[in-house]
């Protein structure tokens, strides 16, 4: 899959922004729609450390965007070597063009050897660019766990196998919940077990299982947080017609199914339709705070 921009760049800044600017670049294509490997670029910064600031910035910028556009793309890991010169040629420096942030002056314009961020999106340019805009002006910055929710939502777009895709989008899921503590008085009921435990006569083995067990219900469960995150960051919506909260549900009893031993007796035809909107509410939860700011496409 590709994004459709059938030119070599695609312009993410607005004139507000000059005289800086950002873009995506086509590498070893002419087009951006042809590549498989694409770049983000900045120019007109007055110093590295702005241009470095920028470089963490607009990443952020162009994973939200993208993900309002339910586009996936995966983000090569930063290398070391990234950015090292090499050698001159003609006047240019040579830099060594590994994955990761490279900081350089544009005068004399040097040159590159290869980069990889492999594009896993066949989306409209315009709207892509818009959706990236959004973030911008709100000025987002996701966390980590939001990167690596991003990070598997792009890889699950590499999968043919439909289990494998479903359950990778799941994962970037429970990689966004976040399990609270229970009341006090849920926490100092399981306290009193907890001391109970401690003193009972049972073998240790099984004392230290249901202690572990105990401690855990301090916290909601998994399922119990996650009906809760899509219900708060997707009011209004449905999936499957159903309200976000019972569609997490549905997806979770799946996703439990098929890796506890249970994949046999699935229905291939239920994850495959599970997963089709299950790319869907994945891409609303990463881009949860354009949702009311960018139109879906």
């Amino acid at each position: 899959m590709r994004i459709g921009e059938t030119g070599r760049e695609l312009v993410l800044t607005t004139e507000d922004d000059a005289p800086q600017i950002v873009f995506i670049t086509a590498l070893n294509s002419p087009s951006i729609s042809d590549a498989a490997d694409l770049a983000l670029n900045g120019e007109g910064f007055a110093s590295g450390e702005e241009a470095a600031e920028a470089a963490e910035r607009w990443s952020s910028y162009l994973q939200l965007g993208l993900a309002r556009r339910y586009a996936g793309a995966e983000f090569s890991r930063a290398e070391p070597e990234a950015g090292r010169f090499m050698f001159e040629h003609e006047g240019s420096p040579v830099l060594k063009d590994a994955p990761g942030k490279i900081i350089y002056k544009t005068e004399p314009r040097p040159v590159f050897s290869h980069f990889s961020a492999t594009a896993l999106v066949n989306k409209d340019p315009t709207s892509i660019a818009q959706a990236v805009r959004a973030a911008k002006e709100k000025r987002l910055s996701p966390t980590l766990n939001h990167r690596i929710a991003f990070d598997l939502f792009g890889m699950s777009f590499s999968y043919a196998n439909v289990t494998t895709r479903f359950v990778t989008l799941m994962m970037a899921v429970e990689t966004l919940i976040n399990q609270k503590t229970h009341p006090p008085e849920v926490t100092q009921l399981i306290d009193g077990f907890l001391a109970q435990t401690a003193v009972s006569g049972i073998p240790v083995n099984l004392k230290a299982s249901l202690s572990g067990a105990l401690r855990q219900m301090k916290e909601q469960s998994v399922g119990q947080a996650g009906r809760e995150l899509a219900a708060g960051a997707l009011s209004g919506r449905t999936y499957q017609n159903l309200e976000p909260a019972a569609f997490f549900s549905k997806c979770y009893t799946l996703r439990s199914k098929l890796v506890h031993g249970e994949s046999s007796r699935t229905n291939l035809d239920e994850v495959n339709l599970r997963a089709a909107h299950l790319e869907l509410f994945v891409g609303d939860l990463l881009s949860a705070p354009l949702l009311n700011d960018v139109p879906d496409s």
